[in-house]
């Protein structure tokens, strides 16, 4: 199976992406509880990328899935739009009042939350978002 996937970022190709996240987790042995909570953090990271990452042109996004371990998948996005570590972005508070509350962040916030590990760099013109997720022990 093909886990591998490099499609123009624009909001049209997400499920596109959302396909290649779950058939390479159903390879893997994940369950569709965490399929379905994985494919939400990849959504929010590619939503990211479509609004933000090319704000004067279009250009690319790429979706590499993978096992890298017994139980341990990684999914890695790439794009080669602005520089942008999404990591750097404070946790919202997510206990104060709405009316208080600043716009932004919480995509990221949720990305944080559902995935085990993530982490970003920059790499010959390239944002890359690691997201790692470890298969719940049933």
């Amino acid at each position: 199976m093909n886990n591998y996937l490099k499609l123009p970022a624009h909001i049209n190709n997400i499920n596109n992406f959302r396909e290649i996240v779950k058939s390479c987790m159903r390879e893997n042995g994940f369950d569709e509880a965490q399929i379905i909570k994985v494919q939400m953090a990849v959504e929010e990271a590619l939503v990211n990328v479509c609004n933000y990452a090319y704000p004067d042109k279009t250009g690319d996004v790429e979706l590499k899935c993978y096992c890298v371990g017994e139980g341990c998948l990684k999914i890695e996005l790439r794009d080669w739009g602005i520089p942008f570590n999404p990591l750097s972005v404070r946790d919202p508070d997510i206990k104060a009042d709405l009316a208080d509350r600043k716009i932004g962040g919480l995509g990221i916030f949720l990305i944080k939350n559902i995935m085990d590990k993530v982490s970003y760099r920059r790499e010959k013109n390239a944002n890359v978002l690691e997201l790692i997720a470890y298969k719940k022990k049933t």
